[in-house]
């Protein structure tokens, strides 16, 4: 595994399993990832996502009742730290049509 390349500007779509290491700071993804976190600090990149995301990471913290965490996300999605992206059915279908 290498190091993570960065547009120089532009969107970064980040899946559930990116988000899931950066919160619950899995390594070595975590360290990997935090180039991408400061760069969207920094207003360089935004970070993008589907609002799939929100389900996929707030299940298991509330399924464990572990609160700290969940509120980590909870916070993170206030912040608007990633932006969720508008999504219709047609988006997911085609989604779907792409992953079969």
């Amino acid at each position: 595994m290498g190091p993570l390349t960065l547009p120089l500007a532009g969107l970064v779509y980040l899946d559930a399993s990116g988000l899931i290491y950066s919160v619950e700071r899995v390594e070595p993804y975590r360290s990997l990832l935090e180039p991408m976190w400061q760069e969207a600090q920094d207003g360089n990149l935004a970070v993008v996502s589907s609002p799939v995301l929100v389900v996929e990471a707030l299940v298991k913290p509330l399924r464990d009742g572990n609160t700290e965490i969940e509120l980590q996300y909870r916070e993170l999605f206030a912040s608007n730290a990633v932006r969720l992206l508008d999504a219709s059915y047609q988006v997911f279908e085609d989604a779907a049509r792409l992953r079969a």
